[in-house]
């Protein structure tokens, strides 16, 4: 019954220390990043980060760009350590490459990356528009039997 309680009060406290003060500047509340922001938000906060409002007041902070060259849908992370703080900027080519740039520094944190070891990468689309293609059962389609 002990070693239970103890591993609760060891997990607690190792989540409480981890807990950081974090930065996010949100795009155009209109623009699709603004999505990948959000999803970004609540993983940042079921990780027990704090936000806080300034860059100046955080140890990490975000921020999205829309650079509007490159191929569309596609992004670059790029992070930078200064005076103790690290600042990761969120490129996209377009709003959608911003998007899927924050869905995958979300995607990073819900499997466990910390913050401090979101690595820099770029990620250029295959195709120039993502799309999902379901496949659905054949009998779906038929009215009858086979």
């Amino acid at each position: 019954m002990r070693i239970p309680c103890v591993r609760l009060l060891i997990t607690a406290f190792c989540l409480t220390a981890t807990a950081e003060d974090v930065s996010l500047q949100f795009p155009d509340r209109d623009s699709p990043a603004s999505y990948g922001a959000v999803q970004l938000q609540r993983a940042l906060e079921a990780d027990g980060d704090r936000l806080v409002d300034s860059p100046a007041q955080a140890r990490f902070s975000f921020a999205f760009e829309t650079t509007g060259y490159g191929t569309p849908e596609s992004y670059l992370i790029r992070t930078q350590q200064e005076s103790g703080r690290t600042h990761i900027r969120i490129e996209g080519t377009d709003a959608r490459g911003a998007l899927y740039g924050a869905l995958a520094i979300t995607e990073s944190l819900e499997n466990g990356v910390p913050l401090n070891r979101i690595q820099d990468s770029s990620v250029t689309a295959r195709f120039p528009f993502r799309a999902i293609k379901f496949n659905l059962p054949w009998y779906s389609y038929r009215a009858g039997f086979a």
